[in-house]
C-alpha cells in the first residue's frame, strides 16, 4: 500500500498515463489557494501572465508551498518513487468566459 495511493489507481496511473480525480487539498486549503492567487493576479498582473507563469512558484510563496505539500509528494512518490525534484511549473489559467482553449496536456 502506497503513502496516498491505492495499487488501483497506480496500476491506473500506469495504464492510462494520467490519474483522475485526486484529492490533495481539503476544501479549505484549496479555498485560501485560490484567494492567494486571485490576490497575486490582482497585485501584480504582469507577473502571471505569459511566460511569467512558467516557474511562478520561484516568485510566490503559497505556489511553492503546493509543490511541497506533504499529501501531493505522497501522491507522486507512490507512483515515480522517493526521489522527487520540481524541475518547472507551468500556471494554465483560464478565467471563466474566456474564449482561449488549451488542449490536453
Amino acid at each position: 500500500m502506497g503513502k496516498k495511493l491505492t495499487q488501483e489507481q497506480v496500476d491506473g496511473y500506469e495504464r492510462d498515463g494520467y490519474l483522475s480525480p485526486i484529492t490533495i487539498f481539503s476544501e479549505a486549503e484549496a479555498a485560501r489557494y485560490r484567494t492567494l492567487l486571485e490576490d497575486a493576479e490582482a497585485k501584480y498582473p504582469e507577473a502571471l501572465k505569459g511566460a511569467a507563469r512558467n516557474n511562478a512558484h520561484c516568485n510566490f510563496t503559497f505556489l511553492d508551498e503546493i509543490t511541497h505539500h506533504p499529501v501531493l509528494l505522497d501522491a507522486v512518490e507512490d507512483i515515480v518513487g522517493p526521489d522527487v525534484v520540481c524541475c518547472a511549473t507551468v500556471l494554465f489559467i483560464k478565467e471563466a468566459n474566456d474564449p482561449g482553449f488549451v488542449n490536453w496536456h
